[in-house]
C-alpha cells in the first residue's frame, strides 16, 4: 500500500497525473499510442492532429519512465507487449490526491484518440 509520501513523489510529475486523469475517463484503458496522443494534446493545448510529432516523444517517455513508475506503484497496469495501460484496481488511493490537484490544473479535454 503506498504511504502519502509514496503517493506524492509518484504524482510529482505533471505528465504522470495526466497519465492517471486520461486514464480515469478511459473505459478499459488505452493503448499506449493513443494515450500519448491524447497527453501531448492535453500538454500543449492543441489538437491531437497538430502534435503528432510530440506524440512519438511522449509515447517513448511513458513506456520508458511513467508507465512501469505508475505500474511498480500499483496505480496503474503496464501491458509492455500489448502496449496498453489501464487503471489498477489500488488507483483509488491517489484518488484524493488526484482530485485535489485537478482543480487547479487539469487540462481540458482536447480530443478523442480517433482525432474526433
Amino acid at each position: 500500500m503506498l504511504d502519502t509520501d509514496a503517493i506524492f513523489d509518484v504524482l510529482a510529475v505533471r505528465r504522470r497525473r495526466y497519465v492517471l486523469y486520461t486514464l480515469l475517463e478511459a473505459d478499459g484503458g488505452l493503448a499506449l499510442r493513443d494515450l500519448a496522443g491524447l497527453i501531448a494534446a492535453a500538454e500543449a493545448g492543441r489538437p491531437i492532429a497538430a502534435v503528432a510529432g510530440a506524440c512519438r516523444r511522449v509515447a517513448a517517455d511513458l513506456a520508458r519512465t511513467h508507465l512501469p513508475a505508475l505500474d511498480r506503484e500499483g496505480l496503474v497496469e503496464y501491458d509492455r507487449e500489448r502496449e496498453h495501460a489501464r487503471l489498477a484496481d489500488g488507483h483509488d488511493r491517489a484518488t484524493s490526491y488526484l482530485e485535489l490537484a485537478s482543480r487547479y490544473e487539469r487540462p481540458a479535454t482536447v480530443a478523442s484518440p480517433d482525432g474526433a
